[in-house]
């Protein structure tokens, strides 16, 4: 098994509402999937299909001259966990931080993925407790 980490591509986007509603549990309709913001999305394909999934945003900060990443929609189909394909993708990741000097990673999971929580922290991720401010517009 053969496994490609590649930027995304316009034609990755059928492929990723199936990705997506399987992982998240949603029901992401096609025209609700937006590829053309400032985020650089790598995607993990295996015989020419798209089974995993990891969005980098970049954040910077002026006043203290640094930027930094925060991993968002990291996910992997269901059939293909345990194969080392989630540890593949924050590899490749965590490589394109380091080339964009990135200062540090963010990484957002939701508190019921136990099992994609359980490869963070092997893979170093630490949960840090914030308190997060909201206000929607």
């Amino acid at each position: 098994m053969k496994v490609i980490i590649r930027k995304i591509i316009a034609s990755d986007k059928v492929e990723l509402i199936d990705l997506f509603n399987s992982c998240f549990d949603k029901n992401i309709l096609y025209h609700d999937l937006d590829l053309t913001d400032n985020s650089h999305i790598i995607v993990a394909e295996i015989d020419n299909k798209v089974v995993g999934i990891l969005e980098i945003n970049y954040i910077y900060n002026i006043i203290q001259n640094y930027k930094y990443a925060i991993f968002n929609n990291v996910c992997v189909m269901k059939e293909y966990r345990n194969m080392g394909i989630g540890k593949l993708l924050l590899k490749s990741a965590e490589d394109i931080c380091k080339k964009e000097k990135c200062k540090f990673i963010n990484l957002t999971s939701n508190d019921t993925r136990i099992e994609a929580q359980a490869l963070y922290k092997k893979e170093g991720y630490k949960i840090i407790n914030t308190t997060l401010f909201k206000k929607d517009l």
